[in-house]
């Protein structure tokens, strides 16, 4: 079974940040059930989330999203766009 990689040329994913940043989320790849299941966790384009830990050996992440803590897969995080706002 061949796997198709795919890289993301508008910014940085959100599982490449660290702890401690505040991000806008600029695009979301992936189909229309991606799309819905960050929906419901409150997650889209424009949104600031701050990254408050990242797991070992690429683990869940867990972010904060309008005062809501939120743990995230990591490869649902590869599938955010995001750019940093923090100084």
């Amino acid at each position: 079974m061949h796997r198709r990689r795919h890289k993301f040329t508008h910014g940085n994913d959100l599982a490449g940040i660290r702890p401690g940043h505040f991000v806008r989320v600029t695009g979301i790849h992936g189909g229309w059930h991606m799309r819905q299941r960050l929906n419901q966790l409150g997650i889209h384009i424009g949104d600031i989330i701050q990254v408050k830990q990242t797991g070992a050996f690429h683990g869940p992440m867990l972010i904060e999203i309008r005062g809501s803590q939120v743990a995230l897969g990591c490869g649902m995080a590869r599938k955010i766009n995001v750019e940093i706002v923090d100084g």
